[in-house]
């Protein structure tokens, strides 16, 4: 007998949200993309609000009971001195950083893109946090440069974001929300076999808000994403273009704000 039931976008919230509205129990939606998955497609009308953490997720809305509240994010995940953080993490504090991300399992294409080229960055004086992922190869993990620091999964994210100067990453809903509350000058990769593509839609807004660069896997093999990482990390001005921009496009408190419109929601109720 519950007084709210909340969907957060994924297949198995859709039974729970049909036989919530069916009973007339109060119902909300937390839409983590800018494309709205299948589940809010189908009962964004019918539930009483739509949390969206994209401003242009509106236009895929055909009712206005949405509310843009941002996406919530790790408490772990906050900004501590780089210099700090590149020492925890055993880097030179000195050095300019890329934080290497592929998603939790990792990525095969951006892990084989990085083993061919990697001696590019190591000559412009660049240092890694590579998160491999647990299926990398063993090639992979025979590199013992000391201006790489390889992870199959990296458990001090609060250092390792803090340490980086650039974060390259796919471009899902948490690793994005997490990158711009933090003002990381970023490259989004999107992981091109995504449900709907959703992945290419989060990077291309962010990209035209020149909040981060989207990069296509498929372009990894034509020297884009060594153009654009050396036009970000070589200049200042880039830096701080696409660091202020990220913390623009961040929505801070997004837990107390969903927290304090639900608390609303319920008190009309009664």
């Amino acid at each position: 007998k519950p007084d709210f039931v909340i969907g957060t976008g994924g297949y198995s919230c859709a039974i729970p949200l049909y036989v919530a509205i069916k009973n007339k129990i109060s119902t909300a939606i937390q839409e983590q993309n800018v494309l709205p998955g299948m589940v809010t497609r189908k009962f964004a009308n019918k539930v009483d609000i739509v949390f969206i953490s994209f401003s242009e997720t509106k236009e895929y809305l055909k009712k206005e009971n949405y509310f843009l509240s941002g996406n919530p994010i790790r408490s772990i995940i906050k900004n501590i001195d780089s210099r700090e953080s590149k020492i925890h993490m055993g880097l030179d504090p000195d050095k300019n950083t890329i934080l290497i991300m592929g998603g939790s399992q990792g990525s095969k294409s951006i892990n084989e893109y990085f083993l061919k080229n990697y001696r590019k960055y190591l000559d412009e004086d660049i240092q890694f946090l590579w998160q491999t992922g647990k299926s990398c190869k063993e090639r992979i993990k025979q590199i013992t440069d000391s201006n790489i620091k390889k992870y199959e999964f990296i458990d001090d994210m609060d250092y390792a974001y803090s340490a980086a100067d650039l974060v390259i990453s796919r471009a899902g809903a948490t690793a994005i929300s997490e990158i711009l509350h933090l003002g990381k000058p970023s490259i989004l990769i999107p992981y091109p076999y995504a449900a709907d593509n959703h992945q290419e839609l989060n990077a291309k807004v962010l990209d035209g808000n020149k909040a981060s660069i989207m990069v296509m896997e498929h372009e990894l093999v034509d020297g884009v994403l060594e153009n654009s990482i050396f036009k970000i990390i070589k200049s200042t001005e880039t830096m701080n273009l696409f660091r202020n921009n990220a913390l623009k496009y961040s929505i801070k408190d997004s837990s107390l704000l969903i927290k304090e419109k639900l608390a609303g929601i319920m008190l009309d109720v009664r």
